[in-house]
C-alpha cells in the first residue's frame, strides 16, 4: 500500500512539472533580453548560402542582410549587428538598389526586384564598375562575421574562393562578399584566396 502512494505522488509531481513546463506564453508580448555573465558569446559567425547571407527580393541589399537569420542569432545573444565597421557582427552590407544576380546586355546590375501591380518590377540598376560604391563594408580589413554566400554550395564552403571555382562557375557574390579577386570589385581588401570556412577559422569561429 505504501509503495502504491509513493508510486501515486511521483507521478502527480511528475505531471505538475510536465503541464509547467508547457504553459503558453503571449505570443502577442515577445521579449528579448540580451544575456549577462560568463555564458555571453563573444564571437559568432555564419557560413551558407543565399538564407544566411539574407539575399531577398532578387539581391542583395541591407534591408534583406539586417533581416538575415544569422544577424537575428547575434543580436539574440547580444552582439551589436548594426551596420558598423566596429560592430561585434559585421556582414557584407550593400546599398540599395542592392545587386542582383542578371547583368544586362548594357553592362548594369539588376538591383531589388518588387511587384508594381502589372508584374515583377525591378528597383533599379548598377553599373558593374559603380558596384564597390554599393559595398558599405568593403574596406574592412578583416573577413566578415556573415560569409554566406547567395547560391553557394555545400561544397563550395571549402574549395571556393572566387566567382573563377565557385559551383557552378561565375558567381560573382564569392568576389563582393570573400573578397579574393584582386581588382574585382576595385579597391577591394585582399583576403588571401580563403574560402568561407578559412575566413570563419580566421576570425576564431572555427577551429
Amino acid at each position: 500500500m505504501r509503495k502504491r502512494i509513493l508510486v501515486l505522488l511521483s507521478l502527480t509531481a511528475l505531471l505538475t512539472m510536465m503541464v509547467a513546463s508547457c504553459s503558453v506564453d503571449d505570443p502577442t508580448s515577445p521579449t528579448t533580453t540580451a544575456p549577462t555573465g560568463t555564458g555571453r558569446f563573444a564571437k559568432f559567425g555564419s557560413l551558407g548560402n543565399s538564407l544566411t547571407a539574407g539575399y531577398m527580393d532578387g539581391a542583395m541589399m541591407v534591408v534583406g542582410q539586417s533581416n538575415s537569420m544569422p544577424s537575428f542569432i547575434a543580436r539574440q545573444i547580444g552582439l551589436d549587428a548594426s551596420i558598423s565597421a566596429d560592430a561585434d557582427f559585421i556582414q557584407p552590407y550593400i546599398a540599395s538598389p542592392g545587386i542582383g544576380s542578371t547583368v544586362t546586355a548594357g553592362g548594369f546590375i539588376y538591383g531589388t526586384l518588387f511587384w508594381d501591380g502589372a508584374g515583377i518590377a525591378v528597383l533599379d540598376s548598377t553599373f558593374v564598375t559603380d558596384v564597390t560604391s554599393k559595398l558599405l563594408m568593403a574596406e574592412v580589413p578583416t573577413p566578415y562575421e556573415n560569409v554566406g554566400v547567395p547560391g553557394a554550395t555545400s561544397t563550395d564552403a571549402t574549395t571556393a574562393t572566387t566567382a573563377a571555382n565557385s559551383t557552378p562557375l561565375g558567381n560573382s557574390f564569392f568576389n563582393m562578399i570573400l573578397r579574393n579577386a584582386v581588382g574585382d570589385p576595385p579597391g577591394v581588401p585582399f583576403m588571401g584566396n580563403t574560402t568561407q570556412a578559412h575566413q570563419m577559422i580566421a576570425r576564431g569561429v572555427l577551429l
